[in-house]
Order: C-alpha cells, then sequence, then structure tokens
C-alpha cells in the first residue's frame, strides 16, 4: 500500500501545478489563439505537469515513484522549448529565422550532441 507524505516540497509542487493547471485552462477558453498563443499553452501545460509529477515523486512513497524524475525532466525540457519559441515568434505570431535556429539548437541540447 502506498502511503501518502505532505512534506513542504509536496505542497509546494501541488500549489504550482495548480496554478499551472488554471492558467493552462484560462488560456484554452480564451478566444483569438495564434501561433504565439499555443505555444504559451504549451508551455504551462508542460509546467503543470511537470509540477504534478514532482509532487507525485515528493508525496507518493511507493517502489514506482521512481519514473516521476525523468518525467518531471523531459516534461520540463519540452516546457523550455515552447517558451523559447513563445520568446522569439510573439509580437507576430510566425516563425522567423533566430526561432528556427534557437528550436534546432534545443533539440541539439536535447539529444546532447
Amino acid at each position: 500500500m502506498e502511503s501518502i507524505l505532505l512534506s513542504k516540497y509536496a505542497v509546494s509542487s501541488f500549489t504550482q501545478a495548480f496554478l499551472g493547471l488554471l492558467i493552462t485552462a484560462y488560456l484554452l477558453v480564451s478566444a483569438n489563439k495564434n501561433c504565439s498563443a499555443w505555444r504559451l499553452i504549451a508551455f504551462f501545460a508542460a509546467i503543470t505537469i511537470s509540477m504534478m509529477s514532482s509532487f507525485l515523486l515528493m508525496a507518493v512513497q511507493a517502489p514506482w515513484r521512481v519514473w516521476f524524475g525523468p518525467l518531471q525532466g523531459l516534461v520540463g525540457f519540452f516546457g523550455f522549448i515552447a517558451i523559447t519559441q513563445f520568446a522569439y515568434t510573439f509580437p507576430g505570431g510566425e516563425a522567423s529565422t533566430r526561432s528556427r535556429r534557437a528550436l534546432i539548437l534545443s533539440l541539439v541540447g536535447l539529444l546532447g550532441v
């Protein structure tokens, strides 16, 4: 049987996940979504999933909880890519040469080349 430990780190992760969920839901129901808005939604969705993973890693005392550590890092990295792409395409919404270069560098960093 799994036990739940609500430490200050677990509560902090849960709070951040809840706020990320609220922000993601608000952005999803808002009108006029362009490419930049979808990238911002992807960022907050990734942060929400990463913080839920952190909460489960900190709070649940079970043998299968070790899988949440790598999940947290991987989803956090995809959130980093989404916010980087958002930053490069914010005013107009179109992908530029600089945003493509940043995407390629981010993916190269993910692969560890």
